[in-house]
Formats: C-alpha cells, sequence, structure tokens
C-alpha cells in the first residue's frame, strides 16, 4: 500500500501545503509566508536562517516570521502533528516513539530566555521538550506526532517531591492526550501503540496510557514490585524463575560505547499483577501488566530489557514482536540525529529569543522527519521505484551530480531506478564509502547527500519552468 504522506513527498512545495497549510496563525498571509519558509528549509536545510534564506528581503521575512508573537510555536508544533495524523490515516496502528531530549545553544550572556542543560555547574544552555515521532508499525517514520518545550530554570528540590501539574513527567502525558486528540480527529480507525525508554517508566504516565485506551510498549527501571505466590516480589527474580519462552537475534546499532554487531537474545514473558504506587497522589492500585525479559546471556553488560506492554502475549512469536516493537524506538534516535547535526544543524541557530527558536526548531523538526523517511522507506521497500518517494527533478538531478562522480566500474541510469539505489547513491554524494556492519548508509552521509542534491533539484526544476510574463 503506497500512503499519502510518500505522495506528498513527490513535491517540496506540496509537502510543505500539507504540513503547514492549516496552521491558525490569524491571517491566511501569516499562513502562507510560514508554508514558503517550510518549503525552502526542505529544499536547503540548514541550522542557521542565513543559510537557508539568501535574499535579503527573504531573509528579513523570516527572521519577522519567527520573531512575530502572532505567530504560536504551539500552533506550529500542533498543525505538523496534524499533518502527521493525516498522513497515518490509511494505517491501522501507528507506533508514536517518545522521548526526552534537549537542544544545546549558544547564549554566551545568558540573554536569549533559555534554560540550563545537565548540571547547572556545567554551564550548558538551552531548551529541554518531548519529542513524539510516528511510525509506520515497520519502522518508517511518518512525521513528528507532538513536541513539548520548556526551558529549564530552577534546581530540583532535595528530599521533597513537586506537585503533580508542576513534575516535568506531566509533559509526557501532555504529550499523549494531544495526539490521541488530533489522532482521533483526522485518524480515528488508526490504533495508537506507544513506545519509549526507560524514562517514561511512571506509573502516572501508564495509567494516562490505560485510560485512553492506547497501547504501549516501555522499558522498565526493573524497580517494580508484583504479586507472586508468596507476597510482593521485585520482578527480575520473578521473571528468572520462568523457562525461556524463545531466542532471537538483533543487530545492535554502533555508538560512542559499543561497535556494531549481532545479538542472541533469550526472551522470557509473563502477564504478573503490578502493584502501581506513585508517592505524590498516594495511590497504590493493582494492574494486570505483560512482562518480556530480552536478556544476553554470558555477556557483561549485555543487553538486559524489561519490557513492559498491556498487548497480549500469547506465544514465542508475540513475545518476540514485543522485543522487535521496541527496538524501532532508535528510530527516535535517528530523528534526533539528523535534526541537530546530520542534516539541518539545528543547534547552530543563532536566533536571538527561546521563541524564535522553537519556531525554527520545529520547521526542522518536519525536515528531518521527511528525511528519515526517505531513508528508512529505502530499506523497507528497496525495490518499489524511486519515483515513490523522489520528485521527476530530485531523479534528474541526482543522476547529473552522479555521473559526474561515478566510477569506471558503475552504469548510472535513470532506466529501472529503485528507492533503494537512488538512496545509495544520495548516500555516496554525501560521501559515503560502504559500512562493513551493516552495508547500509546512515543519517549523516544521507543528510550530506540531500543537502547538495536538494539545491540541485531547485536549479533543474527553475530551469524547466515556463518564462514568466513581464
Amino acid at each position: 500500500m503506497r500512503l499519502a504522506c510518500l505522495q506528498a513527498m513527490q513535491d517540496v512545495a506540496s509537502w510543505a501545503r500539507e504540513t503547514l497549510g492549516d496552521a491558525r496563525l490569524g491571517d491566511a498571509r501569516r499562513t502562507a509566508r510560514i508554508v514558503r519558509m517550510l518549503a525552502r528549509a526542505g529544499a536547503q536545510p540548514a541550522g542557521r536562517v542565513t543559510e537557508v534564506f539568501a535574499a535579503g528581503p527573504e531573509r528579513q521575512a523570516a527572521y519577522d516570521m519567527l520573531e512575530s508573537e502572532a505567530v504560536s510555536a504551539t500552533e506550529l508544533s500542533a498543525a505538523v502533528g496534524r499533518a502527521t495524523a493525516r498522513a497515518c490515516a490509511e494505517l491501522p496502528r501507528t507506533l508514536v516513539v517518545l522521548d526526552g531530549t534537549s537542544l544545546t545553544l549558544t547564549d554566551n550572556y545568558e540573554a536569549k530566555g533559555l534554560g540550563h542543560i545537565g548540571s547547572i555547574g556545567a554551564g550548558a544552555r538551552g531548551l529541554k521538550l518531548i519529542n513524539a515521532l510516528a511510525l509506520t508499525t515497520e519502522g518508517v517514520p511518518m512525521g513528528v506526532a507532538d513536541q513539548n518545550w520548556w526551558v529549564r530554570t530552577e534546581r530540583a528540590p532535595r528530599g521533597n517531591y513537586r506537585r503533580v501539574n508542576d513534575r516535568e513527567s506531566t509533559r509526557w502525558r501532555e504529550c499523549v492526550t494531544r495526539i490521541g486528540q488530533r489522532f482521533l480527529e483526522s485518524a480515528p480507525n488508526t490504533k495508537l501503540h506507544f513506545v519509549a525508554d526507560r524514562e517514561a517508566d511512571a506509573t502516572l504516565l501508564m495509567r494516562t496510557l490505560r485510560r485512553e485506551g492506547h497501547e504501549f510498549t516501555i522499558r522498565s527501571n526493573a524497580n517494580r514490585k508484583v504479586l507472586g505466590r508468596s507476597g510482593v516480589a521485585a520482578i527480575r527474580p520473578v521473571l528468572r524463575a520462568i523457562k525461556p519462552l524463545a531466542t532471537m537475534q538483533i543487530e545492535l546499532r554502533r555508538t560512542p560505547r559499543r561497535s556494531a554487531r549481532t545479538a542472541k537474545l533469550e526472551i522470557r514473558a509473563a502477564k504478573l499483577d503490578v502493584r502501581m504506587r506513585d508517592h505524590h497522589i498516594q495511590k497504590t492500585s493493582i494492574v494486570p501488566l505483560t512482562f518480556v525479559w530480552a536478556r544476553e546471556s554470558g555477556r557483561k553488560k549485555g543487553v538486559d530489557w524489561i519490557l513492559t506492554t498491556n498487548t497480549t502475549v500469547e506465544n514465542a512469536a508475540d513475545a518476540c514482536e514485543v522485543v522487535r516493537r521496541y527496538t524501532l524506538r532508535w528510530r527516535i534516535e535517528d530523528h534526533h540525529r539528523t535534526w541537530k547535526s546530520g542534516l539541518c544543524n539545528v543547534e547552530r541557530s543563532q536566533l536571538r529569543s527561546a521563541s524564535a527558536l522553537i519556531k525554527w526548531a520545529t520547521l526542522l523538526a518536519a525536515v528531518a522527519a521527511r528525511a528519515e523517511q526517505l531513508r528508512h522507506h529505502a530499506r523497507v521497500n528497496p525495490d518499489e521505484p524511486a519515483e515513490t518517494v523522489l520528485t521527476e527533478h530530485e531523479i534528474d538531478a541526482l543522476i547529473v551530480l552522479k555521473t559526474h562522480e561515478q566510477s569506471r566500474v558503475e552504469v548510472v541510469s535513470r532506466e529501472g531506478l529503485s528507492v533503494g539505489q537512488a538512496v545509495r547513491w544520495i548516500a555516496d554524494l554525501g560521501g559515503y564509502v560502504g559500512s562493513k556492519s551493516s552495508g547500509k548508509p546512515g543519517p549523516i552521509t544521507i543528510g550530506r547527500g540531500l543537502a547538495r542534491l536538494l539545491p540541485a533539484a531547485v536549479i533543474v526544476e527553475s530551469l524547466r519552468a515556463p518564462p514568466r510574463k513581464r
């Protein structure tokens, strides 16, 4: 099934209209301007406004839009989220990956309204957010479902808990509720399944997900208490006593702390009564949930995941599917890398206020999601025609650029060009030399290649456009 969002990718201007065309900014001219800004950023991604908008009047108009109080950062994020929900309307189920992250930005004089990032003593300044990325069940990004921004300006209290609505964890629940409302309006037949790491292992969040009728897979902090035969017990000893249900292999990505490798996991699963307690509201309840333990035996500091889900696990295939689903959480890390440094370089922005920075970062987050969609669609559906995800002008520009740099043994032709081959050529333009671990290009090289391809495609389109009447 070809998805509506991939059709929109065929034209960056159409994609921009679909993404922000219904933004409620109080004036149709403002909406039209912000759509043009997104289209330009999509065609020529960069972290600084001056790198995207070269012409003086256009650049000044972009600055005015970003600094204008009439342009709501919250509404821009909502418009992007609504577009993502519409793109998922044909899917029976959508995965929504939640993750907390931050943007570290230059603020030498502490005059931009930013807050501290990490340790206050370290002096880093920036913005905090909960980011939500919608995926197909195969892991192809569909767009940014929500972003919840804030500025951290105070120290966490010691010894005392903040009130429920004053805690940063509240922002996770706000994201879930907003996303649910958007999908109810634009994709009512699409079931939502939220995926998150240990940071989201919170009683109130899981209560919200269950109350609003959503599925979830969340990595546990492993300190949950369950009701066993002899009373309350820690989760890990209970699972250890269960016979392994299956084994499976997963490909671990290279990180600063480890090299890429294949991990063989033992899978255990059990449905248990969980004691869910929250100190802030002084309420304890017993909830039946399923735990899937994926553990790499015989290796120190290997994979050791306890995954909590409210979906049914009846056999080995169901348990392995829970683990596979959790590995798709890495897609949001890919998105962060493409957004922050790989393609969009949002952290290089020099804008002078937190509000303007959030608006600009929201636009670039949509651009990064579009680029990640191209990359992962090529991995999931490599044999589809390149026209599925690239415009005619982009394909022609790719042929020209690749022909100029082709090796002696390469044959560069538009005929029969597949998505997988086209993305490989884009990565080649970005300096890809081949990965020994997977043979698949990553977001950095694809991002660099897109940074060359997209401006070239704009030139090709301009040269073919009929002359304007004077």
